[in-house]
């Protein structure tokens, strides 16, 4: 099953969200949504009777169970209206008026994800939290849908919340896959925002900015040789990371005794990045120039270092500071607790809100791209270096 989606009222978080809460309901919605759900535009009762080969008539009475139509016919009726995604309610109501009033937070996981996953992310949980909490503050109602990975394989279905009229527009939120992309290319036709991904309008955090802020620091302390610690560059919060770095050391002339103090790492399992950054470190001090900071893109890498730096009798931050990008809750529940380059999620999130909702009544949105700047938090893990 590709993707669940959750249709939320106003008023129904007043405080904060609790996101066990709101993931165990999120599961429950998901088992009663119906999967194969394949259409581009709103399905009307007449969309489903061409298919089916029958009158209206026929397939309104096989759906709502009246009339003299055979069991074996009403059920061939009822497996081409949920796979045409035929929704009787969103369709009368698109009859009824041209707009929803709603948004959607479209959430696209990749083939590695599970719903878990979903509810234990550093990134996810924060970006939820957050819209919701700017959608009840404007009293927006919203609608969210998780759209799972699928593999090359597999027949792709595009959002639900998107093709089946349930929303005005959406954020999105995710790597979109190629044929993802494709379809929001040719046949979306609602306004998208994407968050922290690349498109015609978008909102990210300035991870640049946030590494400089944090490089400019460390400098300030004394440190002169510092390392960068990356993931994949094809993802643009990289990529922003790895630029953010390299301007910072030219702009406070550091310089990195040879290439591997920049670290671009292609691992994705916690298991192997572990290993890679033992074998880093394990360079790193046998030599007679060591770094005295790291800078670190993402909590969970920061803490596979921070356990290798321990394991090899590395004290933190006497023998060398560290510093991650990721979000606040992570770094405060990390121990020692970790210093923080830390994205505004709220500012993100009001952002990119304001940014749909004058696309949705067809107001001009100018700029187009937005960057937020991130947080920096000092805590247990930054020091003036002692060598």
């Amino acid at each position: 099953m590709p993707w669940f989606g959750l249709l939320v009222p106003e008023n129904v978080f007043a405080h904060m969200i609790d996101l066990a809460i709101l993931h165990e309901y999120a599961l429950s919605i998901r088992q009663l949504c119906q999967s194969g759900v394949v259409f581009l535009s709103s399905v009307t009762l007449k969309d489903v009777a061409r298919k089916a080969g029958v009158s209206a008539m026929t397939v309104s009475a096989s759906l709502h169970g009246t009339g003299r139509v055979s069991a074996e016919r009403s059920e061939h009726i009822r497996k081409i209206a949920r796979k045409m995604g035929y929704q009787p309610r969103v369709a009368a109501q698109m009859l009824s008026r041209k707009r929803t009033g709603q948004v959607g937070l479209l959430f696209i996981c990749s083939t590695e994800t599970s719903l878990s996953d979903i509810g234990e992310s550093g990134y996810t949980s924060p970006v939820l939290s957050s819209f919701v909490q700017v959608c009840e503050q404007e009293k927006l109602p919203y609608h969210i849908e998780y759209h799972l990975g699928q593999s090359p394989q597999e027949e792709f279905l595009p959002p639900r919340q998107l093709t089946g009229g349930l929303v005005d527009g959406a954020l999105v939120v995710g790597h979109p896959s190629s044929a993802m992309a494709t379809w929001f290319e040719k046949h979306c036709s609602s306004p998208l925002v994407f968050v922290d991904e690349p498109g015609q309008y978008a909102v990210r955090s300035a991870v640049d900015q946030g590494i400089h802020q944090a490089v400019m620091h460390l400098a300030a302390l004394g440190h002169q040789h510092i390392a960068y610690m990356g993931g994949p560059d094809r993802y643009i919060t990289h990529e922003q990371g790895y630029l953010g770095f390299e301007q910072a050391c030219k702009a406070f002339s550091l310089k990195h005794p040879t290439q591997d103090w920049l670290i671009h790492s292609e691992n994705m399992s916690l298991h192997d990045l572990a290993q890679e950054y033992d074998q880093v470190v394990a360079r790193w001090w046998n030599r007679k120039i060591k770094p005295t900071a790291i800078v670190v893109h993402g909590v969970s890498s920061a803490r596979a270092l921070i356990g290798v730096l321990l394991q090899r009798g590395i004290s933190i931050p006497n023998d060398v500071s560290v510093i991650a990008y990721g979000a606040s809750g992570d770094c405060k529940r990390t121990y020692p607790m970790l210093s923080g380059i830390e994205p505004d999620f709220h500012g993100i999130l009001q952002t990119a809100l304001n940014m749909l909702n004058k696309l949705i009544v067809g107001k001009t949105v100018n700029p187009t791209h937005a960057a937020i700047t991130p947080n920096l938090c000092i805590r247990d893990t930054v020091a003036a270096p002692t060598r």
